[in-house]
């Protein structure tokens, strides 16, 4: 959510069940007005020791409050009337489920955009012999090491119907380079697999779609290599073992995975993307 700093200055937690408003609705402003006003007073203030600066501003399902996104990075809510600002997270009970709003609105959204994907050009995708169960849809760069972690995990999602599309992402100029020459591949599996060991492959010149993937990871912001979205636009950042995703999938299941994955362990957070 927000910096440090606003945390330390805002940090609130609520807990909504009939989505009750913390203002009366006669006194809701007009979003971009909200900005306006509080950039106007805050941006620059000694309170938020200049940190805090209001981008983006959207609806919630919660009556009377914005999710708003700064300029420096983080997220947070702001009322409707523009007068309270809340660095911690709200939490909507939903039926035997607790979710986070922000994160419930960007689960939304990310669904959305992923829709747009035209996985035929765009994605190189792993496709289970059985029933799909699962859709994921993996920003990968083959040179990153979290990444190469993560696709020796995919025989073991597989097995468990899970289909997976890979879409390129690239961490900086060298990347980029790399990720255009597996795309352009005729043989782009072969290729895909060649360049996460390192090994040559053959490539060819071609209109590819990299930019067209690369722009919706911006959209997502996407920050680092793997980020994993899931079909209903949940978001895992990070490479993890292939059991610990199938229990992210399967919350209910109690079965064990069909193929056991590798236990090794790498760290969540990958390369980050400049």
């Amino acid at each position: 959510m927000f910096s440090k700093t606003l945390l330390a200055a805002t940090t609130a937690v609520l807990m909504i069940t009939g989505l009750t408003a913390c203002v009366e609705t006669n006194k809701a402003k007009d979003p971009q007005t909200i900005v306006k006003e509080f950039n106007e007073k805050w941006a620059n203030s000694a309170e938020f020791k200049g940190e805090v600066k209001i981008k983006n501003i959207k609806n919630t399902d919660a009556k009377g409050f914005y999710l708003v996104e700064m300029e420096k990075g983080g997220s947070g809510y702001i009322t409707a009337d523009g007068k309270y600002l809340i660095g911690g997270p709200i939490l909507q009970l939903e039926g035997n489920k607790v979710v986070e709003l922000g994160e419930k609105l960007k689960s939304s959204e990310a669904k959305e955009l992923l829709k747009t994907v035209d996985t035929a050009t765009q994605a190189i995708t792993y496709k289970p012999a059985g029933g799909i169960k699962h859709t994921l849809y993996v920003f990968t760069d083959p040179s990153c090491s979290a990444c190469q972690f993560f696709h020796k995990e995919t025989d073991a999602l597989i097995k468990n119907g899970v289909q997976i599309h890979y879409l390129p992402w690239a961490r900086g100029a060298e990347s980029l380079k790399g990720i255009n020459d597996v795309w352009c591949a005729k043989d782009k599996k072969v290729a895909y697999e060649s360049a996460t060991k390192s090994e040559p492959f053959v490539s060819e010149k071609c209109e590819n779609t990299v930019e067209k993937s690369i722009e919706i990871g911006k959209k997502l912001e996407v920050r680092a290599t793997p980020t994993i979205y899931t079909e209903d636009g949940r978001v895992i950042t990070g490479a993890i073992p292939a059991q610990n995703l199938l229990e992210f999938l399967n919350p209910e299941a109690k079965e064990k995975p069909a193929s056991e994955p590798a236990t090794s362990e790498v760290t969540a957070s990958a390369p980050q993307t400049k």
